[in-house]
């Protein structure tokens, strides 16, 4: 029973990341569940991403807007700007930034096999 418990909750969300013939070369893959265990993981992997986008928007944006700000103030910039135009700015440059394509990919790669797992399940 616990054997069963590790390898599908504990065990097996990890394992659900490697190619299926990694995984049949595991010691017990008969214990595991790797249905649940998918399904957890990409649960797992959607709230990691989530929260890397919140912390890496929180972060970036304060970021940028103070690098903006400091240059219009020291004349690096030479028309006014205003808030919004800041405020855009940064949020293009934080949209071209790898790492935000990296996070984006991982929480649309998850959702995808989430729902991949659904209808297989609902079929």
């Amino acid at each position: 029973m616990w054997t069963n418990f590790f390898w599908t909750y504990i065990a097996g969300p990890i394992a659900a990341l490697l190619p299926e013939r990694w995984r049949r070369a595991l010691p017990t893959t008969v214990c595991a569940d790797w249905e649940r265990a998918a399904a957890l993981s990409g649960f797992l992997e959607i709230l990691a991403a989530i929260v890397g986008l919140g912390f890496w928007y929180m972060w970036e944006m304060t970021r940028r807007i103070g690098q903006i700000m400091d240059a219009s103030e020291n004349g690096q910039i030479p028309v006014g700007l205003s808030e919004h135009q800041v405020q855009g700015a940064a949020l293009t440059i934080f949209y071209m930034n790898p790492l935000t394509w990296i996070l984006f990919y991982f929480f649309l790669r998850a959702r995808c096999g989430c729902a991949a797992l659904h209808s297989r399940r609902m079929s």
